[in-house]
């Protein structure tokens, strides 16, 4: 995902973003790299190739979130 990071003093990092990225890596499956359709879309016109995996309910995150594998 790609969002606004809070960096705390300790170096620490917070925010939705971060909360949305640990939700995103979780709903992966094993070896392979989910991201969220905003990243895709910052992507799209490069040379990275992607496939839905459909909606997610994310955990602590409101909605559903279209997640796709990174494939190439």
């Amino acid at each position: 995902h790609a969002g606004e990071v809070e960096v705390r003093e300790d170096g620490d990092v917070a925010g939705l973003a971060v909360n949305l990225d640990a939700r995103v890596e979780q709903a992966a499956r094993e070896g392979s790299t989910y991201v969220s359709s905003t990243m895709r879309d910052l992507l799209l016109g490069g040379d990275h190739t992607f496939e839905d995996r459909g909606e997610h309910t994310l955990k602590g995150i409101d909605g559903a979130w279209r997640l796709y594998e990174l494939a190439g």
